[in-house]
């Protein structure tokens, strides 16, 4: 008899040159699996770290084995799964012993009660697996540590600097090494913030060097900038500061004039007390148009407003909707009217009991997650291909992946006690705290979409196990649901 099974794969940024190809593992899996009548209903990848749980390929996995969406877990070896002996062995557990779900890697034996010998072999390559990391990271830090007290550079070269193409050395930059003493100069005066130097660099026609290409100034790569050992001859790794092979582009006495500039500005902001602001869409509010999260400001004259502010210019970005900064206090009380209309019907856990009995829908979130699994594939490739870039990868890698997140069967017993939250949510919102809202918004949604030029709500965007609940039960709410 044909089981259900799910093919998981993994490779990190480290592991790229190891032979770890995603295509690869996903191929010995499809081919393990047509060999021992397993069939493959979804293939969940994660590009990350095997040390760590928060992974979403793994985490929308784990969802949909409380679903029972599959009998068994196929992966190529012990390290795709983990890294981490403690993660691995929690997981195994929770996964074969409570969820009566096989986990099956197809280059050693599979792990049985009467077998204690693939048990111990399957315990030794995962303690191998935490080794190879340890000892990577060993490595790493060494020569890293190692190119430091040499008085060289690790990474890319900060702005101002350029490699020397016959020492491999860094030098002064024929035109940003200008700018870059400028804008020291300029801050040294007391007269100007981190984000009128990064203006001023934009207006001069400077912009940012390093991974992310050429792209405007912010406020945040001026403050490293202007706090960066480096433009002194000096290179600085864990703490520690080493002389560089690099020449200094400005002296000790300017470097030091900025540094005492900031520390005076610092004590000015510790002495005057200000009461921290709280935000309750901080990190959700984002612009509907180009997506790009809001800010969070507050006036600091006269009676404190707090507010989120839509700053796509200033950030490096590009976006029809212009500079904008919205009341937090407006916002806000239309998600507590939003969240106030929120109601289950009585009737909602014999919905849920009905949806997760219809077999056709169950196929076609299949189908869905299938397909997407695959647009993911293609949209890797083409950015490994450089057919596409930087931005456009991140937007369309969030929208699949969101949308695979909401591809949520609802007979997990998680989304029961999520309905359960749901109908206790009214009271409990009115009587919280503004940081407890906080608190609850990053438990119901991950994102909430704003018309900034009108200042309203527009969309929300649930995480992945309130989603089916809101689509089937709040559709009324006035905003989309996403």
């Amino acid at each position: 008899m044909t089981k259900r099974a799910a093919a998981y794969v993994r490779v990190s940024s480290e592991e790229q040159t190891e032979g770890w190809s995603m295509d690869g593992q996903e191929h010995a899996i499809r081919d393990y699996a047509a060999r021992n009548d397993y069939e493959i209903v979804s293939v969940y990848t994660d590009d990350v770290t095997g040390s760590k749980d928060k992974r979403p390929g793994f985490e929308q996995m784990l969802m949909d084995a409380h679903s029972s969406l599959f009998e068994a877990i196929i992966v190529f070896h012990t390290s795709r799964l983990f890294r981490n002996v403690a993660l691995a062995r929690r997981y195994k557990d929770l996964l074969r012993n409570k969820l009566n779900i096989d986990v099956i890697f197809i280059n050693q034996p599979i792990v049985s009660p009467d077998d204690p010998a693939a048990f111990m072999m399957e315990g030794i390559n995962e303690l191998f697996d935490e080794y190879y990391l340890h000892q990577l990271r060993f490595w790493t830090s060494l020569g890293k540590q190692t190119r430091a007290q040499q008085g060289m550079w690790n990474g890319t070269l900060p702005f101002g600097y350029i490699t020397d193409p016959e020492t491999g050395l860094p030098v002064p930059h024929p035109q940003n090494a200008q700018g870059l003493v400028m804008a020291f100069e300029a801050y040294s005066t007391g007269r100007y913030t981190d984000q009128q130097i990064a203006d001023l660099l934009n207006r001069e026609g400077y912009r940012t060097t390093g991974n992310w290409g050429e792209r405007l100034f912010t406020k945040d790569t001026v403050n490293r900038m202007l706090q960066n050992v480096f433009y002194l001859g000096l290179v600085k790794y864990k703490g520690q500061t080493f002389p560089g092979q690099q020449p200094p582009l400005m002296e000790q006495e300017l470097f030091d004039k900025c540094q005492e500039v900031r520390a005076r500005r610092a004590n000015k902001r510790r002495a005057l007390g200000a009461q921290k602001q709280i935000y309750i869409l901080a990190g959700l509010a984002r612009c509907d148009k180009c997506g790009l999260t809001m800010r969070c400001g507050a006036t600091s004259s006269g009676q404190r407003f707090r507010y989120y502010r839509h700053m796509p210019a200033t950030r490096g970005y590009e976006c029809v909707v212009p500079s904008k900064s919205i009341r937090a206090d407006l916002l806000e009380d239309q998600l507590s009217e939003l969240i106030g209309d929120i109601h289950l019907p009585d009737a909602w856990r014999h919905r849920i009991e009905e949806l997760a009995g219809n077999t056709d829908q169950r196929e076609a979130v299949l189908r869905e997650r299938e397909q997407l699994q695959e647009r993911l594939r293609r949209l890797k490739q083409m950015y490994r291909d450089l057919v596409i870039d930087d931005t456009e990868y991140r937007r369309t890698l969030e929208d699949l992946q969101s949308r695979m997140a909401g591809l949520v069967l609802p007979n997990n017993p998680h989304i029961v006690r999520a309905g359960e939250y749901l109908e206790t949510l009214g009271p409990l919102w009115r009587e919280a705290t503004l940081a407890e809202q906080r608190d609850i918004a990053r438990v119901l949604f991950k994102s909430v979409y704003l018309d900034v030029e009108a200042g309203y709500i527009v969309a929300i965007e649930p995480v992945a196990i309130f989603r089916p609940l809101f689509i089937e039960f709040c559709s009324d709410l006035g905003v989309e649901i996403r």
